[in-house]
């Protein structure tokens, strides 16, 4: 998927399981340095719309800490990702991150095959979305690349998700959830 977005010029943001950071270093290190967006998608996987406060603000800062540690940088403010995007008041109160879920959710994981993650991307897609999917399925990235080549040729652009609500417009805001840009038709 790097590949192919490099030699697109595409930037996009990776949400990151922290527990796999050890053993994929190298390769968060490449989508740091290639200038897409990193966030996190909790240290283990965890249920946020069912953790209590503590064990939030736990997880996410050993995720954040492992990534900084990683990458021998401050990211400040990440975006998150919530497993499941199961969200509660609860998290809402005690994430001091925008929370990101989709629009566009290719089912991937249950697919596993690249056509199907194309035709969810194509049939879905429209101004202001952002997409769920799972790099570590060969099917969802080839799905992706195809749905990115055929949307390219449709004028569709490829963002991150935080350039996607800048071109908008849009502040994001900690503690509030988000699944698209708004269809605004602005382009900032």
């Amino acid at each position: 998927l790097l590949d192919a977005m490099k030699k697109r010029n595409i930037k996009v943001t990776f949400f990151v399981v922290g527990e796999r950071l050890d053993e994929f270093s190298t390769l968060l290190k490449r989508e740091y340095d290639e200038g897409h967006e990193i966030g996190s998608h909790t240290y283990n996987h965890m249920n946020l719309g069912k953790a209590d406060s503590a064990a939030i603000t736990e997880n996410l800062q050993k995720t954040q800490n492992k990534m900084e540690e990683i990458l021998g940088a401050n990211l400040g403010t990440i975006l998150v990702r919530p497993p499941y995007g199961s969200v509660s008041d609860t998290a809402k109160s005690t994430i001091n991150a925008p929370l990101i879920l989709w629009s566009i959710d290719t089912l991937d994981w249950k697919s596993r095959n690249a056509d199907a993650v194309k035709e969810q991307i194509l049939n879905q897609a429209c101004d202001g979305a952002i997409v769920l999917m799972h790099d570590l399925y060969d099917t969802s990235v080839d799905g992706c690349i195809a749905a990115v080549d055929e949307l390219t040729k449709q004028g569709y652009t490829f963002v991150t998700v935080s350039e996607l609500f800048r071109r908008k417009g849009e502040t994001l805001a900690a503690g509030t959830t988000y699944t698209n840009a708004e269809k605004n038709g602005i382009d900032l």
